[in-house]
């Protein structure tokens, strides 16, 4: 540890989790602005939202050669009726993870819902891990990263805790 620091890592692995978390981060808070003000929350909701879920209904995600038919009804039984509570509640929680991880607060627990929310959102989009459609693979493995280490600690608010 350096001297005078609370962070448990040296300079170099310091700044590339610090770099790594104010990135995911900053990609949440586009991500959320984008769908607030651009497309808008009733568009999202109306349009997207469906979308997205009726394509995982569709096309259920396979891993391993398992079809997760469960994942496919939860989708269609759960999910897709209840989009005007769910569609809002995913634009509050990119809003939230953004500002945590660009602001280092919470990081732990909130890197760690992140990356469950972006693994649901993958198999609603029936993306499978390293093919050229998986470009969300990268932030949520980097979410899982940010949730196993200290990252709030390297030059976050989460250095403030004793």
């Amino acid at each position: 540890m350096r001297r005078g620091s609370s962070s448990p890592y040296p300079l170099a692995p310091w700044l590339g989790i610090l770099i790594l978390r104010v990135w995911v981060g900053a990609f949440f808070l586009y991500a959320a602005e984008y769908k607030w003000f651009e497309t808008g929350l009733a568009s999202f909701v109306e349009n997207d939202w469906p979308n997205i879920i009726e394509g995982g209904i569709e096309e259920p995600p396979t891993i391993f050669g398992w079809t997760l038919y469960f994942y496919a009804d939860f989708l269609r039984d759960v999910m897709l009726p209840n989009g005007e509570v769910f569609g809002p509640m995913v634009l509050v929680a990119e809003s939230l993870l953004g500002i945590s991880l660009v602001f280092g607060v919470g990081v732990r627990l909130f890197a760690f819902l992140g990356f469950l929310m972006m693994l649901c959102f993958s198999l609603a989009k029936a993306v499978l891990f390293l093919t050229v459609s998986s470009a969300n693979w990268p932030v949520t493995i980097a979410l899982l990263v940010l949730s196993l280490t200290a990252a709030g600690r390297c030059g976050g608010f989460d250095a403030l805790l004793q």
